[in-house]
């Protein structure tokens, strides 16, 4: 039974290009370590034992040297089995395909911001200027509210005598003659 485990853990392995797979049990350490490669150091990580412990998955990305593909990507998943865990699966993967996808997700993410930023700015700028717009007119409408009875709609005394100032000045600057009846 082993021997059978042991050989479809493997093949899972390459099937979903694993760098190792490890099987821990909380009490007994290593149960299995499997790699396409064959070679493996079967080091159980600070965030499995972690995920052993507390019942929780756990993933994190590690240097494992340096050049290219020199991160990998692991992740701890617990088996549990009614509250307490049984073992613990640590899976590392090359890091690098994951990380594009981040980068790609990033660009994404700031496309959409500054997409959403520029259409907030233009929407902004509408509705300011329409309430700039609104504002101007109920602003005349208060000033000629002020100048008018607001019964008859007629000039009250102030703007009546506003007005006659001006038509008295532009009479004397043209050189004619105005008449004024009040009724």
């Amino acid at each position: 039974r082993l021997a059978t485990v042991e050989a479809a853990l493997t093949e899972l392995a390459r099937a979903h290009s694993y760098q190792e797979l490890l099987v821990v049990s909380p009490g007994d350490g290593v149960v299995f370590a499997v790699s396409p490669t064959g070679s493996i150091q079967a080091n159980v990580a600070d965030g499995t034992r972690q995920a052993l412990e507390l019942g929780r998955p756990d993933a994190w990305i590690a240097a494992t040297g340096s050049g290219p593909g020199a991160q990998a990507v692991t992740e701890a998943i617990p088996v549990l089995q009614g509250s307490g865990v049984r073992l613990a699966f640590q899976v590392r993967r090359d890091a690098e395909p994951i990380l594009a996808r981040a980068g790609e997700a990033w660009r994404d993410v700031l496309l959409v911001t500054a997409s959403s930023a520029l259409v907030l700015a233009v929407l902004l700028s509408v509705i300011f200027r329409a309430a700039n717009t609104r504002l101007g007119r109920q602003a005349d409408e208060l000033v000629e509210t002020r100048r008018r009875d607001p019964l008859t709609r007629l000039l009250n005394h102030g703007a009546a005598v506003t007005k006659l100032t001006q038509l008295i000045e532009q009479v004397r600057a043209d050189s004619t003659s105005i008449g004024i009846a009040l009724v």
